[in-house]
């Protein structure tokens, strides 16, 4: 363990651990947009830039390491017009399409803005004019609102072992795709879609099917296999809109198959069973919970007597 100080509170963190994790892991707040902590640093988005006490120079706190004695400094004016620098050179590239965004709510580059963006941008705009990619079944891929913080395809390579995404071109044309420009095709776990900090990454099922902030979240355990993985159910006027991971919960971490992910919509089917049938004479016939409980229970006795 070792012992530094961070906008003069002493911590203690992990030796090999960076400023960024010493800082999370003590409640601590840096703001960030490429870092998730499953994750190899990859010092992208520029955010999360902090200064140290004795150097000069700026630091990236998710790619730099913590080191015993160090004096670190997360908010001051210079920090505050270095981010706003970054977010305004991000946004001239993305649409601000909030209103229609369904990322609205929950978008980690919104947060930001608001908390650091400014009024006016100083910088000519240069936006992306590409079509959304809409040919997979359950994943849409809009690249006009991407940042190339690389989350997407590091999670799908590193963490989830697929590999499906990749970074396309070089300079302002680069887009997030499968190769060669195929249909997106994966296990459609989902995490692309969770780890995006914008709306480049969209479930298709849960599209315009309501405001995040309307929703209600609740845990549950998912019912397709004996793996009783977490699911959090985003629930609006009683119909179930999206199901999602949570990390570090349950005994999946956050993790889900295409199932899970996916295929909650069974529950709405009109083959699924409603209510219970008793078989009586040559028929089944639909009778009310407590009386199959009842039964149920009866006959479980008769076995047991």
């Amino acid at each position: 363990m070792i012992d530094l100080t961070i906008n003069g509170k002493k911590i203690t963190a992990e030796e090999g651990s960076t400023i960024l994790q010493a800082a999370l892991n003590n409640g601590i707040k840096i703001p960030n947009l490429c870092y998730d902590k499953r994750l190899k640093p990859y010092g992208s988005c520029r955010m999360c830039i902090v200064e140290v006490e004795g150097q000069r120079r700026l630091f990236a706190a998710c790619s730099s390491p913590a080191e015993s004695g160090m004096v670190v400094i997360t908010d001051t004016p210079k920090l505050r017009k270095f981010r706003q620098t970054v977010l305004e050179l991000l946004l001239v590239h993305h649409p601000l399409d909030c209103p229609v965004c369904d990322k609205a709510g929950e978008c980690d580059l919104q947060d930001l803005a608001y908390e650091y963006g400014k009024p006016e941008g100083r910088f000519r705009r240069h936006r992306k004019e590409v079509k959304p990619d809409v040919r997979s079944p359950l994943i849409e891929l809009s690249s006009n609102r991407c940042i190339l913080c690389g989350k997407c395809v590091r999670i799908c390579e590193e963490h989830q072992g697929r590999g499906a995404l990749g970074m396309i071109g070089r300079g302002f044309p680069t887009v997030i795709q499968p190769a060669f420009g195929d249909i997106l095709d994966c296990d459609f776990c989902g995490q692309c879609i969770d780890v995006c900090p914008t709306g480049a990454i969209l479930s298709k099922p849960f599209k315009f099917k309501g405001r995040v902030w309307f929703l209600e979240e609740k845990d549950t355990t998912c019912p397709f296999c004996g793996c009783g993985c977490t699911l959090t159910l985003g629930i609006k006027e009683g119909e179930i809109l999206r199901s999602r991971g949570k990390t570090d919960v349950g005994v999946s971490k956050g993790n889900l198959c295409g199932r899970g992910r996916f295929g909650f919509d069974y529950i709405y089917s009109e083959n699924r069973l409603k209510t219970p049938l008793m078989r009586i004479g040559d028929e089944l016939v639909p009778v009310p919970w407590d009386e199959a409980l009842n039964f149920i229970a009866k006959n479980i006795n008769a076995v047991l007597n």
